[in-house]
Formats: C-alpha cells, sequence, structure tokens
C-alpha cells in the first residue's frame, strides 16, 4: 500500500514538472516511468529475501535501509567490476607497446 503511494507521489510530482517544462516532454515521461520501474522493480527484488511489515515506521525504515545497503553492495561491486576491466585492459596495451619499441 505504501509503495504505490510512493508512486502515486512521484508520478504527480514528476507530471507537474513536466507541465512546467513543456520541450521534450514524451522523452521525459519515457525516461520518469522507466527510472520508476526500475527503483520499483529493484526494490521488490532486494526485499524478496527478508519480510517486512510496511505498517510501521520501524518496518518501513528497515525496508529502505535494506534497500540502500543492497544498492550500495551492488554498486561498489559494478565499480569494482569496472576498475579490474580498466586494470586488464591498461596492462595489455602496456604490453603491446612494449613488444613494438623492442
Amino acid at each position: 500500500m505504501i509503495a504505490w503511494i510512493i508512486i502515486a507521489g512521484v508520478i504527480i510530482i514528476a507530471l507537474i514538472w513536466l507541465e512546467v517544462e513543456k520541450k521534450f516532454k514524451w522523452v521525459k515521461i519515457v525516461l520518469l516511468l522507466a527510472l520508476v520501474a526500475i527503483l520499483y522493480f529493484s526494490f521488490l527484488g532486494a526485499s524478496k529475501t527478508q519480510e517486512f511489515d510496511y505498517s510501521s515506521p520501524r518496518g518501513i525504515y528497515m525496508a529502505v535501509y535494506s534497500y540502500v545497503n543492497w544498492v550500495g553492495s551492488t554498486a561498489k561491486d559494478v565499480f569494482a567490476i569496472g576498475k579490474d576491466t580498466v586494470l586488464l585492459v591498461g596492462d595489455v596495451i602496456k604490453e603491446n607497446h612494449s613488444s613494438e619499441n623492442v
């Protein structure tokens, strides 16, 4: 129930924002709906591991805390993969340049 209220609030705020700026209206609507869908489904995926009591403030706090923790952990893993990829490509480039100079 609370998730739908939050989604409705975000949509109402977004529609007001879109009315203020008429330029690129459809692009903004599509991007906003995609962002809301990504946040909603990622929250559902992250909260499947535990049952939260959404009727109390403590339960909502724990759900949001768990979600933010999950997003942070996922972002850290993605950045680690990117860092490892950059280091690997850098090593390959160093090896190629050193063999051409010999």
